[in-house]
């Protein structure tokens, strides 16, 4: 089982990714967080095999957000999980440890793929 853990500044998308993620054999979504402070501290204290990432963060510390949680030992896989592809922001994630960088528009059975099974392409884009 994958335990999984979703930071993102909208509930209605935290809602959703959550609800879509939990009928997945598999996957176990342990929770979730709005912001960068609240989500790292929960990150910490739940210990998730992977972390789903909004970078663009309502307080702003998406990246910061990103080198806390890989700072961690052991750190959960972090997957970036955008609405919009920024070619530079896409690049500074993965050189800091992101191992994915996928659009929300990404296909549920191909993002329960990327969670539980090995690293694919760096950014995939399936409706």
């Amino acid at each position: 089982m994958t335990t999984l853990f979703i930071i993102d500044s909208h509930l209605s998308i935290r809602q959703a990714l959550g609800q879509r993620l939990s009928y997945v054999p598999g996957i176990d979504v342990i929770g979730t967080a709005g912001g960068s402070r609240d989500g790292v501290a929960q990150v910490r204290a739940a210990h998730p095999d992977v972390v789903l990432l909004e970078l663009k963060l309502a307080d702003g510390g998406g990246m910061e957000t990103l080198r806390a949680i890989l700072a961690e030992r052991p750190s959960p896989r972090v997957i970036v999980l955008t609405s919009y592809l920024d070619d530079v922001e896409r690049q500074a994630a993965l050189k800091a440890g992101a191992e994915q960088y996928l659009l929300k528009d990404i296909g549920s059975e191909r993002l329960a793929e990327e969670i539980v099974g090995p690293p694919g392409n760096e950014v995939t884009r399936i409706g």
